[in-house]
Order: C-alpha cells, then structure tokens, then sequence
C-alpha cells in the first residue's frame, strides 16, 4: 500500500508539474510572440491536422460542425451585432483562416486581413407562431447539416431570424478546427464588448503564434509507451444495445435532463471526501451504466481535454485532444473501489496527454475502418461541458435554445454542462445505433444510478438500484398476471388435485405420445412403489439424468426437490462428495443411482436399471445434459 500511495504521488507531483509549466507560472512569460503575417503559409498543429484530415476524408462530413443557437429578447441593433461579429473576426486571425495543400501533399493554413463572415439574416414575423417554431427549427438543421468547405470558407457562420417587434433567434456555426471548448469564454467576451462598445486594452493570442510556432515539443517516448501499453491490446468492439442497423449514419439527436438540485452538490462532497474530482465520480457513475446496459467489463471512453499554456488564455483555437480512458469494470467491484481505479485511470491519462489522438491510433494499430480507425476502438464518450450562456448585450436577455448538431461522431456521448443556474445532463446518440426510448431510459437511469452510488458507494456496480420507486412497481405489476393468494402445497398434491379434476385432459405430450393426468398419476405412483420396493425410503437421494422425455417428468412429479447442484463435478470444490456416482447408460436405456441412508445397510446403490424410465427416442440425442438434482420420497397415494 505504502508503494501505491508513492506512485500515486509520483504521478500527482508530474501532473501538477506539468500544468505549472504550462500555465507560465514557473517562468516569466515571454514578452515578444512569434511574428505571424497575412497571406503566408503556416503548418498545422496536430490537433489542426486531425480536423482537417477527416473533412479532407469526406466533404460532407458535418460531425465537427459545433452548433448552439440563442433567443434574443431586447432592442437588439442588428447592424451593430454584425459590426461586433467583425470586429471579433478582425481581432482572431484564426477566424479569417482557410486551409490547402501544398504540391508535396501537406497541409498548410493562410489568414487574410479582409475577410468578412457569413452573415444570414431572416424575417419570420408574419406566420402563425406554430408555424414560426417549425422554420426556425427547419432552417436551424439546414445550417447545421451544411458542412463547411476549409478551403475557401471562413470557419464561422452566423444567421438572425427576427421572429417579432424584440425577438431574435441567433444562429452559430463554426467548425471544430478552429474551436474548442474554452473558446466559447474568449469569444463571448469579446463579442460583448464590441457590441457593448468597450475597449478591450489587451492584444488577443493568436492560435498559429502560440499553437504552432511556438509550441513545437514532440511527446515522450514514456509518453507514447504508456498509451501503447495501455491500450494494447484493445477491448473487443462494444456491442450497445438496441437493434444495430446494417449501414449507419451519423445522424444524431440528443436527450437532455436537469440534475436535481442537491445531487450535484453530493457529487462534490463525494469527490472531496474521496481524493477524486466531480468529472471522476461522474465518469465513473457512467461506466458503470454502460456496464449494466452492455454486460461489458473492459470498454474505452473517449474524453476531450484542452492543454492551454498561459499565453493562449486570450486565444480561439483548437488546443485540444482526445484521450482514450480504458474502464475495467469488474464485477466483484464495488463503487468505491471502481471510482479508485477511475481515478487511476484519469491521473494516468492527464499526465500523458501531450501525445495526440492520432499517434495513439497509430500505436495501437486497430483494424482500419471507418474515418480513422478510431470506429473500431471507442464508441462511447464523456466530458464536462463549459457554459455557453456568456452572450451578455445590452439590452437583450439571451437564452440558449434546445438545438444542437444533427451529427455524432461516436454512437453514444453523455455531456455534464455545468450553467449558473443548473447543472444538466445530455445523451448524444447515432439515431440509427440507438432509439429515442432506450436512450431516454438510459438517461434516467443515469441519473438513478449516480443517486444510488452516492448513498451507498459499498454496493456492487452490478446490483446497484437503476429503477425509481414507480418504475420498479411497474415492471413488478407487468411481470405477472393478477396474484392469487394460494395455500402452500408440494407438487405432488397439486399433481393429485390435477388428477382428480381433470382426469382425461393432455398434461404431457412428447414426439410419440400424450399423457393425460391420470395417467401422468398412475406412472408416478408406480414408480414410487417401485423405488420403495427397491429400499428407498424418505430423505433418500436420487440421482436423475435429465432428458426432454415424458418418463423424465414422471420420475420429477414423484419426488419432492430439496436442492439442486451442478453437474460439472469440478465447480462444487467441497461437495463433491455429496453427489451420487454413476454410469454411462446403455444408449436406449436410463439409469438412476442413489445412495440408501436407511434400509438393506445402506450401501450404495449404484447402476440399477429402471426399465420404466426408458426415454422415447435414444438418450444420445434426447438429452439436454447430465444434471444430479436431490429428491426426497413422497409416499405413493
């Protein structure tokens, strides 16, 4: 243990170092950045790289298209949003970039000091306010699912609907090339100050400065051997479950649910007392789903993170990467314990980042389908989303609308957004993968699970509650028909009231022929006389071959079970002793062995032939298995 705390540390001491150096702490910042002109050519990062990469790949492809829309209520000054939209552009030269290849086949990017956004505007103030919603939301999709071409298209596009006398809807669009998610913070405050007409002092970091020039290190050799050791060799491919269509596509909708308001809360004080963090206990409350829903214990998530040095903190761009986190969700684990190996797992991962997704993908060499390879290593995701709610005009109340991308890059991605005044939850889903009905399930039983790990972090993943009060009532009241009250019996006197209330009706049918019950009776009580001529006596064991055979239930019907065991010998360390011995019948024949506590001695009685329990084809093809079950006597009627 006193090892495991020390490597944890080790790892703790190596990230904190990491992040010091990369917030510019440890240094003074430098005071000149790299010179960066309109019209040359710069090369791309490599997180630039994999974007442009999959769009080359696909043209169509709108999967790293990021897509939020707002209602505007206020005087809005349309000419002086747009004004501000430019001015923003004008400040971030990565908003003016285009990309291409040289003659050598690599990849380069050029800003230009002239560009103008794409700026679309709308009027659907005359029709009825049904029909209002169905354009706005018509015409949010159509933008959405434009792909955007890199080559000749500035990576931002906005469009305003005016929708009444004060009401606007505002439409974003901008490609993931030049976006991640902690641009939303930088560009939110810049857009509210150039339309709130303040001046911001400040010069803006730009991406090809700071993400390029000046951010040349290539990943350790340490760094890229943990990846491969970790990754290598891969889970099999994760089966989610629904019915999986033949050739998917990535159409996408999404299932939001707010948290309730004192469970967030719990998570952060479950995390402190734990030495984990919120993101941990809710990824690790999110495998433990996908291992309840999918029966897999070893899976992969994929987990965006954003590596910023200090001199990016004023910068757009795509500082980000994707890390692949590998779960390993055992049975035998407890909650407890599966957040320790989350957390594990984490640390491991944030202190290994700086290798890119591709490198990896590389390293661990899947079978090369889909865009990258990275189809065939994860299809899940996880992250916790930065607010989105900074537009802030004067004048004007913005609200984010429910709209969002209509593609997915991953079947199936659950997304924590952490807003001032909620906390809320989205499932992300391939819409042709998965149905809308599983994934709201999926989502409340989130929600259910994440409550119950926090109430009791000692149970079990696998039986952890996932349904509510009502739900569970529910699948109770349709597990069944109406409830009877019934007195206690055995099966041997339901056998006789069955025999003496309907005699002549079929209780038994085989391939060669039926039994009624009381005939089924008769059999059953000759062969309990049988037995006891034999020296059977009550609490005598005997030992069944089982078959799909009438003269099977016969004997079943006669006896009254105690306890069943296995019959694989060698899964029953400790009671094997118990179990009668036998031998392999003849091929038409049935044999029962039994071992006589009372009468004749009691020695054992082994291989006597019941000639009455003859199965009616051979046993070779009849049998389902050899099964020793204990019975005990019920004297014949």
């Amino acid at each position: 243990m006193a090892n495991d705390a020390r490597t944890l540390q080790e790892r703790r001491r190596e990230l904190l170092r990491r992040r010091i150096a990369e917030s510019g702490v440890a240094a003074p910042e430098a005071t000149e950045r790299a010179r960066i002109c309109a019209g040359e050519r710069y090369r791309l990062s490599a997180g630039q790289r994999r974007m442009w990469f999959l769009q080359a790949m696909d043209a169509s492809d709108v999967t790293l298209n990021i897509c939020v829309a707002y209602e505007l209520t206020g005087d809005l000054n349309q000419e002086r949003l747009r004004v501000a939209f430019n001015d923003v552009v004008a400040r971030h030269t990565i908003l003016r970039t285009v990309y291409s290849v040289d003659s050598e086949g690599e990849p380069y990017q050029v800003f230009s000091d002239d560009a103008e956004i794409s700026w679309s505007t709308y009027d659907f103030t005359h029709p009825l306010e049904e029909e209002r919603e169905r354009r706005i939301e018509t015409l949010a999709r159509d933008e959405f699912g434009r792909p955007f071409d890199v080559t000749n298209e500035l990576p931002l596009r906005v469009t305003l609907i005016r929708t009444g006398a004060s009401h606007f809807v505002l439409i974003l669009v901008v490609h993931h090339i030049c976006w991640d998610d902690d641009s939303w913070a930088v560009f939110f405050r810049d857009l509210n100050a150039a339309y709130n007409g303040h001046h911001l002092e400040e010069s803006a970091s730009q991406f090809v400065a700071v993400g390029v020039l000046e951010n040349s290190a290539e990943p350790t050799i340490a760094d890229v051997a943990y990846w491969a050791d970790t990754l290598r060799p891969s889970p099999e491919p994760l089966e989610l479950p629904g019915v999986a269509c033949a050739h998917p596509s990535r159409r996408a909708e999404r299932r939001t649910q707010t948290l309730p308001p004192d469970l967030y809360g719990r998570v952060e004080d479950f995390a402190r007392k734990d030495s984990a963090s919120p993101f941990m206990v809710l990824l690790a409350a999110y495998g433990v789903l996908v291992r309840r829903y999918t029966g897999a214990s070893d899976f992969l998530i994929s987990v965006p993170v954003t590596e910023r040095a200090a001199a990016a903190e004023r910068g757009i761009g795509y500082f980000g990467n994707t890390l692949l986190l590998r779960m390993a969700a055992r049975s035998q684990d407890t909650f407890t314990s599966f957040l320790e190996a989350v957390r594990e797992t984490c640390l491991r991962g944030f202190a290994h980042q700086s290798v890119g997704i591709d490198r990896v993908v590389r390293e661990v060499n899947p079978e090369r389908m889909g865009h990258d390879g990275m189809d065939r290593l994860v299809r899940l995701g996880f992250s916790m989303r930065k607010s989105v709610s900074g537009l802030a005009l004067d004048g004007v109340t913005a609200r984010q609308l429910p709209l969002g991308a209509v593609a997915a890059h991953i079947p199936l991605a659950l997304a924590v957004g952490i807003e001032p005044e909620e906390v809320f939850v989205e499932f992300e889903y391939q819409t042709d993968a998965l149905s809308s009905a599983l994934v709201d399930q999926m989502l409340s039983d989130y929600i259910q699970l994440l409550d119950y790990a926090l109430a009791e972090p000692g149970s079990r993943i696998t039986s952890m509650g996932m349904l509510g009060g009502g739900e569970r009532d529910a699948v109770l009241a349709a597990s069944h028909g109406e409830l009877v009250a019934t007195p206690a019996t055995t099966m041997v006197a339901l056998l006789e009231a069955a025999a003496d209330t309907n005699r002549d009706k079929v209780a038994l049918v085989s391939d060669e022929s039926e039994l009624t019950y009381a005939g089924l009776h008769r059999r059953a009580n000759r062969l309990a006389r049988w037995l006891i001529g034999q020296g059977f006596g009550v609490d005598d064991i005997v030992g069944l071959r089982m078959t799909t055979s009438i003269e099977f239930i016969v004997a079943v019907c006669r006896t009254e079970s105690r306890c069943g065991l296995s019959a694989d010998r060698s899964g029953l360390p400790g009671r094997s002793h118990r179990i009668p011995h036998y031998r392999r019948p003849p091929k038409n024949g049935y044999w029962a062995a039994g071992t006589r506590r009372r009468g004749k001695g009691g020695r054992p009685a082994v291989g006597c032939r019941l000639d009455g329990l003859r199965p009616a084809i051979p046993v070779a093809s009849r049998s389902i298995g050899l099964c020793h079950l204990h019975f005990r006597l019920d004297r014949p009627a």
